[in-house]
């Protein structure tokens, strides 16, 4: 019986070397379910024999069965046609996205949701479903959908949306606080590692406003904030483009257009993305009422067009 098994192993199958190979598989099945049926009490009025020849079955069965998987599964392997993924791209042709404007949809969009915060036929899991799923996302729409719904009549929606805008202010303001302790503590503090840490406070001041989280009264100090840790940064460097953006995105805030403008067209002369600066520009030109500027602007832009955001606007204002 080992011979057979051996010459199965090497490749050596005859048709008596496989009909003795089943002929074993047979009888070790064979007894196997006899040892198995001799603990079994309780037959259903049935002999052993149809036990027994029931459980040699199954196991002689599995065999064929194996054969018909494995033959359908080769059939399927033949046919199937593997995708074909473009690795490489030089170049794309940006034309097709002209074609038409293309509608941004998600679960909780930002109209259904504002209709869903304000409507009494709403139940209060589903408001409470709906805010910790803003919350996964700091966007600016988010945070205001969340203040939107501090005026909600469930006492349990307008403390979960408090506890959300605190979270997020005390994140940002912990982050500021650990920002400005390490430059203060750190000794031999190197100029990179101080510009890292000055941006990074810089964009922390800059969320408070963007967000909307600063008061009114506040939203001065905080404005003055970036304008002095930008002032610090650009004493080390003023080669950074990052910090150029921010303050261009703080004067457009305070209305200061031609600084605003300044900023922006020092962040480009500094490495900054051309395309990620035009749409300031162009918004710039917009409120200085400049339209042939605007016009002008989106026409020299280039891969806004797949933005699904500024696609429309982008589209409009290059056709004028």
């Amino acid at each position: 019986m080992i011979d057979i098994f051996i010459d199965i192993f090497y490749g050596k199958v005859t048709l008596i070397s496989l009909l003795l190979f089943y002929l074993c598989v047979f009888v070790i099945s064979f007894l196997w379910s006899c040892g198995l049926v001799f603990f079994l009490k309780d037959l259903n009025n049935r002999s052993k024999a149809y036990y027994v020849g029931f459980f040699v079955f199954i196991d002689m069965s599995i065999f064929f069965l194996g054969i018909i998987v494995t033959t359908i599964l080769t059939l399927y392997i033949i046919k199937f046609k593997e995708r074909k993924y473009i690795k490489k791209v030089s170049s794309i042709d940006h034309s097709e996205f002209k074609a038409e404007f293309r509608s941004i949809k998600r679960i909780f969009g930002e109209g259904s949701m504002k209709q869903m915060m304000g409507s009494v036929n709403v139940s209060k899991k589903m408001k409470l479903k709906a805010l910790g799923a803003l919350s996964l996302n700091n966007s600016k729409e988010n945070v205001k959908l969340l203040k939107t719904s501090l005026a909600d009549s469930m006492d349990e929606v307008r403390l979960y949306s408090f506890s959300l805008i605190d979270k997020l202010e005390k994140e940002i303001n912990t982050k500021i606080k650990d920002g400005v302790d390490r430059i203060k503590k750190v000794e031999n503090y190197e100029d990179k590692d101080k510009m890292e840490t000055y941006i990074m406070i810089l964009n922390q001041y800059w969320d408070l406003v963007y967000f909307g989280l600063s008061d009114k009264s506040m939203e001065g100090f905080v404005i003055e904030k970036i304008e002095e840790y930008a002032k610090l940064a650009l004493e080390i460097s003023d080669k950074s483009a990052s910090i150029y953006v921010i303050l261009g995105k703080a004067s457009m805030y305070k209305n200061d257009l031609p600084l605003a403008h300044e900023y922006f067209l020092k962040a480009i002369r500094n490495g900054a993305d051309n395309n990620y600066i035009r749409p300031y520009l162009a918004e710039i030109a917009f409120k200085r009422r400049d339209f042939v500027s605007v016009g002008q602007i989106m026409r020299e832009a280039r891969g806004l067009e797949s933005n699904n955001n500024l696609q429309p606007v982008v589209v409009q204002w290059q056709n004028i």
